[in-house]
Protein backbone atom coordinates (compact mmCIF):
# COMPACT_ATOMS: atom_id res chain seq x y z
CA UNK A 1 0.00 0.00 0.00
CA UNK A 2 1.19 3.47 -0.74
CA UNK A 3 0.45 6.47 1.38
CA UNK A 4 -1.22 9.49 -0.11
CA UNK A 5 0.54 12.84 0.18
CA UNK A 6 -2.64 14.82 0.38
CA UNK A 7 -2.25 17.82 2.61
CA UNK A 8 -5.03 19.23 4.66
CA UNK A 9 -5.96 22.71 3.50
CA UNK A 10 -5.05 25.42 5.96
CA UNK A 11 -7.96 26.88 7.81
CA UNK A 12 -7.88 30.63 8.13
CA UNK A 13 -7.99 31.72 11.73
CA UNK A 14 -9.77 34.96 12.41
CA UNK A 15 -7.50 37.82 13.35
CA UNK A 16 -7.95 39.01 16.89
CA UNK A 17 -7.80 42.76 17.12
CA UNK A 18 -5.44 44.03 19.78
CA UNK A 19 -7.04 46.42 22.25
CA UNK A 20 -6.52 50.05 21.31
CA UNK A 21 -4.59 52.12 23.84
CA UNK A 22 -5.42 55.77 24.35
CA UNK A 23 -3.28 58.51 25.86
CA UNK A 24 -4.76 60.21 28.89
CA UNK A 25 -3.07 63.10 30.70
CA UNK A 26 -3.23 62.97 34.49
CA UNK A 27 -3.36 66.73 34.93
CA UNK A 28 -0.05 66.83 36.78
CA UNK A 29 2.06 69.73 35.48
CA UNK A 30 5.37 68.93 33.86
CA UNK A 31 8.41 70.70 35.27
CA UNK A 32 10.77 70.18 32.37
CA UNK A 33 13.12 72.91 31.21
CA UNK A 34 11.50 74.82 28.33
CA UNK A 35 12.83 73.63 24.99
CA UNK A 36 14.43 70.49 26.42
CA UNK A 37 13.84 67.14 24.71
CA UNK A 38 11.52 66.05 27.53
CA UNK A 39 9.54 69.27 27.26
CA UNK A 40 9.04 69.17 23.49
CA UNK A 41 8.14 65.46 23.50
CA UNK A 42 5.66 66.02 26.35
CA UNK A 43 4.11 68.91 24.44
CA UNK A 44 3.57 66.55 21.51
CA UNK A 45 2.11 63.85 23.78
CA UNK A 46 -0.25 66.45 25.28
CA UNK A 47 -1.65 67.18 21.80
CA UNK A 48 -2.82 63.55 21.64
CA UNK A 49 -4.70 63.52 24.97
CA UNK A 50 -7.70 61.22 24.49
CA UNK A 51 -6.45 59.95 21.14
CA UNK A 52 -5.05 56.53 20.21
CA UNK A 53 -1.41 55.85 20.99
CA UNK A 54 -0.93 54.77 17.36
CA UNK A 55 -1.76 58.32 16.17
CA UNK A 56 0.92 59.78 18.43
CA UNK A 57 3.47 57.19 17.28
CA UNK A 58 2.73 57.97 13.62
CA UNK A 59 3.08 61.73 14.19
CA UNK A 60 6.22 61.42 16.30
CA UNK A 61 7.85 59.12 13.77
CA UNK A 62 6.96 61.33 10.79
CA UNK A 63 8.08 64.54 12.42
CA UNK A 64 10.01 64.08 15.68
CA UNK A 65 10.17 67.27 17.76
CA UNK A 66 13.68 66.45 19.00
CA UNK A 67 16.55 64.12 18.12
CA UNK A 68 19.59 63.29 20.26
CA UNK A 69 22.55 65.58 19.60
CA UNK A 70 25.33 63.66 21.38
CA UNK A 71 26.67 60.14 21.61
CA UNK A 72 26.06 57.10 19.43
CA UNK A 73 22.40 58.04 18.98
CA UNK A 74 23.08 61.54 17.66
CA UNK A 75 20.63 62.38 14.90
CA UNK A 76 18.76 59.08 15.23
CA UNK A 77 15.11 58.72 16.15
CA UNK A 78 14.51 57.38 19.64
CA UNK A 79 11.67 55.02 20.50
CA UNK A 80 8.54 57.13 20.00
CA UNK A 81 6.28 54.93 22.17
CA UNK A 82 9.11 54.95 24.70
CA UNK A 83 8.44 58.60 25.39
CA UNK A 84 4.86 57.84 26.42
CA UNK A 85 6.13 54.99 28.60
CA UNK A 86 8.60 57.40 30.22
CA UNK A 87 5.88 59.96 30.98
CA UNK A 88 3.64 57.18 32.36
CA UNK A 89 6.23 55.96 34.89
CA UNK A 90 5.16 56.55 38.51
CA UNK A 91 8.08 58.97 39.04
CA UNK A 92 6.76 61.15 36.22
CA UNK A 93 3.02 60.49 36.58
CA UNK A 94 2.04 62.70 33.65
CA UNK A 95 0.27 60.17 31.43
CA UNK A 96 -1.74 56.99 31.70
CA UNK A 97 -2.53 54.57 28.90
CA UNK A 98 -6.12 53.38 28.91
CA UNK A 99 -7.72 50.67 26.84
CA UNK A 100 -11.17 51.30 25.44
Amino acid sequence: MSKSNKSTPAVATPAVAAPVQYIQLTGKPSNYKAGSARDVWFQLVAQYDGKPLAEFVAAGTASPPSLPTKGKSAGKLESVPGWVTFFAKPEQGLVTLVTK
